[in-house]
């Protein structure tokens, strides 16, 4: 597999070099059997709820050769897949909340990984992802 690293963009706080928000570049990842995924776009961001618990969520872009994307999420310690949505030219653009806590929020800063899976006939291309430092303080 390989990958480029195109660039990255954070909002820095004063305290700290954590960030509430974090714009990072796209890059290009292919597998052995030539699936590929192009993205153009990783925009993270968190959000609290009223009740003390908050949100970890991903802007993502790009474009497949792909026949179907999914991410995996995770909330309170449970996984799912979401489908993320293709047009007609295989391109794609959705946010999606990688992460909850619906009581408590991590303290401190952190980095929150999460995974993209592209299939495309019998092959499927995994697609590691990390943010950039984050924090809620």
């Amino acid at each position: 597999m390989a990958s480029l690293l195109i660039m990255t963009s954070c909002a820095k706080e004063e305290k700290s070099d954590a960030v509430d928000s974090c714009l990072k570049g796209g890059g290009t990842f292919s597998s052995t059997r030539g699936t590929t995924l192009n993205l153009t776009k990783q925009d993270w961001y968190l959000t609290r709820n009223e009740h003390g618990g908050g949100f970890i969520s991903v802007g993502l872009a790009g474009t497949t050769n792909g026949d179907s994307l999914t991410i995996l999420t995770r909330g309170d310690g449970l996984f799912y897949d979401y489908k993320i949505p293709l047009n007609s030219n295989k391109q794609f653009n959705q946010d999606i909340s990688t992460s909850f806590s619906a009581n408590s929020v991590p303290s401190g800063s952190f980095k929150e990984p999460t995974y993209i899976l592209v299939y495309r006939g019998n092959d499927t291309l995994r697609v590691n992802l990390e943010s950039c430092p984050l924090s809620y303080e």
